[in-house]
């Protein structure tokens, strides 16, 4: 997909998949037969998936526009960890959302060079430079029927727009 992609280099957008589970079972641990339920109690092993998003950013699409996604359930963690994702990947964004909320509204977290909001501002720590914009549906104007991608796709075109627009006037 980098090779196809690379040649529309910040024009490019990367618009990551959220991790269905951050653990698994690898095939050479997977049983070859049903597990019987007569040996009593059952303990999985399981290893971490492999993170591809430091070498999507710095080796396969270091021009690319790369959005990625933070899930919890603390929102005390929520915040804090997308912003540790920023500075641990150095991509764009990371849409940050509660397990509980996650269909009602998100949190756009930047390093503050595409996202400038007036207002739904919260800093991912002091100083860093993270900024967080909320992005939330209100049923009585937005309708029924909606839903919180809608949204966040228009937001994302227009960050994408000023990503574009900054590196070509030599800003990173």
């Amino acid at each position: 997909m980098s090779k196809v992609m690379q040649p529309l280099g910040r024009r490019g957008m990367y618009y990551l998949a959220a991790a269905v589970s951050d653990f698994f079972v690898p095939n050479q641990r997977t049983p070859q037969h049903k597990i019987q339920s007569g040996k009593g109690s059952l303990v999985i092993e399981m290893d971490q998936v492999p993170k591809v998003l430091k070498p999507m950013v710095q080796q396969w699409a270091p021009e690319g526009f790369v959005v990625s996604f933070k899930l919890e359930t603390d929102m005390d963690l929520l915040l804090p960890k997308a912003s540790a994702a920023l500075r641990r990947y150095g991509h764009q964004i990371v849409i940050a959302n509660d397990l509980n909320t996650r269909k009602e509204k998100v949190c756009f977290v930047t390093n503050g060079g595409v996202s400038q909001a007036a207002d739904g501002t919260a800093g991912g720590g002091e100083g860093d430079g993270i900024e967080g914009k909320w992005l939330e549906l209100d049923r009585k104007r937005d309708g029924p029927d909606a839903e919180i991608e809608e949204k966040i796709v228009d937001e994302l075109a227009v960050l994408h727009e000023r990503w574009i627009e900054q590196g070509a006037s030599g800003k990173r």
